[in-house]
């Protein structure tokens, strides 16, 4: 009986539940090259260990690695400590002969959104990616002087000439280069990070009469840093595709809508990860998760967006907090918004959070119920904290949009049908 299938997780709270699950699906479903080391797996999920296997035909190929994890209560919202252990430290331009890795998805770039497995997805795709065995050239220096935590390892500490193109032609082009990079990226910023950079080294030139060319090489080297890790994040992006694609029968995109602190992230960890925070914070960008559930006989993928894009959403949360009158008089505005952007056939649904907080509480539920029956939408109250029907809202909604998705059978005939039309309207006489 496996170590893991032994622990109790009812005393565990909610960032260890979240963690047992990600651990579990890596024993049942580990990704091609991930390997959990189960003894080294702490009762409290504290600690863990994984092994690495090099992927076929790239400089790692037959080599095995072991990475160390370490988490804490604040998990997932803060990124947990990964670094490389034992006597095979990885020789690479981004991993330092201590273990520490550069890698900025474990520092600036990390987002609850990311899991072990995608850590690990990464760092093999940065090893693979690897044209030769070598150390960050500061590695000596580092190793000997860096801050112990390797959270604060940054990606830029270090200098990778093996990838893109050679330095002296990059040097040679100068901004023609530069401006190029940033077309191929199609990423504005490019050109301003440029900029400023050179004011910047600029100064550092006056204050400390450096070496102007190599001020120049330093410049270029940043610059070219940043658009090679820019093009890393895609790679990774795509990797994450990848995994996405298991086996299901239909995908539904979902979409979290509504003021400001109404609760849209805590419904959306919630139901994802069984997880609650309760310190508020701002969701800045875009954030989703993705979970597949079992209904009406169909394994049915749910990939829910905190974020705008209602034009490609098949079901909307409209969420309004019931302590909180301002939210609810904001629902017409949502309303019109989704009248204006979101498809025709958008199933929505109108979604009062807190309802735990009945001493709080300014919107009855009949006011809720009433504005969804006037725009003949559906109607719930939940509670992220309390854990009140935030399931059955998402099996609500998603059972909704299935009840409107036509049968194989009925697209079978409505292909067929289309067929036999083209057919006739080719066959007549010239």
């Amino acid at each position: 009986k496996s170590i893991v299938s032994k622990i109790n997780i009812n005393m565990f709270q909610p960032w260890q539940k979240r963690l047992m699950k990600e651990i579990q699906l890596l024993v049942t479903e580990p990704p091609k090259g991930v390997q959990l080391l189960e003894p080294s797996l702490t009762s409290d999920l504290r600690s863990l260990n994984i092994t690495l296997y090099g992927a076929p035909n790239t400089l790692y190929d037959g080599e095995h690695f072991e990475l160390q994890f370490q988490f804490n209560e604040h998990y997932p919202f803060h990124c947990p400590q990964v670094t490389f252990i034992g006597d095979n430290i990885p020789i690479h331009p981004h991993v330092y002969s201590n273990g520490h890795i550069c890698l900025s998805t474990l520092s600036d770039d990390w987002t609850p959104a990311l899991s072990i497995s995608a850590i690990c997805l990464s760092i093999l795709s940065m090893l693979s990616s690897c044209k030769k065995k070598e150390r960050p050239r500061d590695n000596a220096i580092y190793v000997k002087t860096c801050n112990k935590n390797p959270n604060k390892t940054q990606w830029w500490f270090h200098v990778d000439n093996n990838c893109g193109r050679n330095l002296e032609e990059i040097i040679c082009n100068g901004d023609n280069k530069i401006l190029s990079l940033k077309n191929n990226n199609e990423n504005d910023s490019i050109s301003d990070y440029y900029k400023f950079l050179r004011q910047n080294f600029i100064k550092e030139s006056t204050m400390y009469k450096v070496n102007g060319d190599y001020l120049e090489k330093k410049i270029f080297f940043n610059v070219k840093c940043e658009y090679q890790y820019r093009l890393f994040n895609l790679k990774v992006q795509e990797i994450y595709i990848i995994m996405a694609k298991k086996q299901y029968d239909l995908l539904f995109k979902l979409l979290l809508i509504g003021d400001s602190g109404v609760g849209k992230t805590c419904i959306l960890y919630r139901f994802s990860d069984d997880a609650f925070n309760t310190h508020f914070i701002s969701t800045i960008g875009i954030d989703f998760k993705i979970k597949t559930i079992e209904l009406g006989g169909k394994k049915v993928k749910l990939q829910i967006w905190d974020t705008a894009g209602q034009e490609r959403a098949m079901g909307i949360m409209l969420v309004y907090d019931i302590t909180n009158a301002r939210s609810f008089d904001n629902i017409q505005k949502w309303l019109r918004n989704i009248q204006e952007h979101a498809s025709e056939d958008v199933v929505v649904m109108l979604l009062g959070t807190k309802c735990d907080m009945a001493d709080r509480r300014v919107i009855s539920r009949e006011r809720g119920q009433q504005l969804a029956i006037e725009h003949n939408i559906r109607f719930m109250e939940t509670s992220a904290k309390a854990n009140i029907n935030i399931d059955e809202a998402f099996y609500d909604l998603a059972g909704a949009i299935l009840s409107k998705q036509p049968s194989r059978a009925e697209n079978d005939q409505l292909k067929l049908r289309s067929t036999d039309q083209e057919s006739s309207s080719k066959s007549g006489c010239c």
